[in-house]
């Protein structure tokens, strides 16, 4: 528990830092190139950890395996990462952030749906933070409209 703990603090880091450095990026180039770099990089440091770690692995894995893989890649890097990139351009950096914390909320409600999974006290209250942070965000957003 505590090196998922961990890593999931980890990869909070790493997301809102590609989030400051995509921002940077965007300065200079359109999303879309912005994405193909983002998954070119992505794809090649994945596929050698991939390599080194677990090669025999490979082998054994299920054609429906590869097909949820490819699905799951299409949908998560080119599609949400070009929304995500052009939201960052749009919006900029300190708006777009919060607005990805209704991820939480998506996969509590999806692995209820699918994987069957029962939420305990502490997720229930992360979402419910979630929220209120949503709402405090878009709120915002509605009064420097005006």
């Amino acid at each position: 528990m505590t090196l998922a703990v961990f890593l999931s603090v980890l990869s909070a880091i790493g997301f809102g830092t590609t989030i400051i450095l995509v921002r940077l990026g965007l300065q200079r180039v359109p999303p879309t190139f912005a994405v193909f770099i983002s998954l070119c990089t992505g794809f090649l440091l994945t596929f050698l950890v991939v390599l080194a770690l677990h090669f025999q692995d490979i082998f054994e894995l299920t054609p429906r395996t590869f097909l949820w893989f490819t699905f799951y890649a299409i949908i998560t890097f080119p599609l949400a990462r070009l929304s995500n990139f052009t939201a960052i351009s749009l919006a900029g950096a300190s708006r777009t952030a919060p607005l990805l914390a209704i991820s939480p909320i998506l996969s509590t409600v999806l692995a209820l749906i699918i994987l069957g999974e029962r939420p305990n006290l502490m997720i229930v209250l992360g979402i419910l933070v979630s929220v209120m942070g949503m709402v405090l965000i878009l709120s915002e957003r509605q009064s420097d409209a005006a």
